[in-house]
């Protein structure tokens, strides 16, 4: 073969893989923020003088089996205080539910995240950008419109 087909071959082979990463990894699926009566999740150790009640947690999913979880200080500086890429996806729980369920609105809805070695549980409860953190699958929570209120875009940021 001619090599300047090869290298054209390659060179779009590799044209084609940057841009399947660029949609499958670097592309932002969902956002979400923290409720505020939820806990932190429990790889978050707070910096010293912060409180729960000061801060927010912003949960950015991608079509990936993973997540960035960004927490931030109080208003108006908003600081980021973590930044992290956890591994994040459907909890097998979840999963069986939708194959049963095919066309059905189905809450809560969970996802199992890990950080570290440290797992968690996400825990979707209504459609909306609100998440909770779980310490178990609960099948029989009913969900009020209060608990899915409209959220401003301004306190779930944006990944960057």
């Amino acid at each position: 073969m001619n090599k300047k087909i090869i290298k054209s071959i390659f060179i779009s082979g590799i044209i084609l893989f940057l841009i399947w990463i660029l949609f499958t990894r670097a592309c932002v699926e969902s956002n979400f923020l923290l409720s505020e009566d939820s806990r932190l999740p429990k790889w978050v150790k707070l910096p010293i003088g912060y409180t729960r009640q000061e801060v927010t947690a912003s949960l950015f999913l991608y079509n990936t089996p993973f997540a960035r979880f960004i927490l931030r200080g109080p208003a108006p500086e908003r600081k980021k205080l973590m930044d992290v890429l956890i591994k994040a996806n459907w909890h097998p729980v979840t999963i069986e539910e939708l194959k049963k369920c095919k066309n059905c609105d189905l809450s809560p809805q969970y996802y199992a995240a890990s950080y570290k070695g440290i797992n968690d549980l996400i825990e979707f409860r209504c459609k909306g950008p609100v998440f909770w953190m779980a310490d178990k699958i609960n099948t029989s929570i009913t969900t009020t419109s209060s608990e899915c209120k409209d959220i401003d875009d301004d306190l779930i940021g944006n990944p960057w």
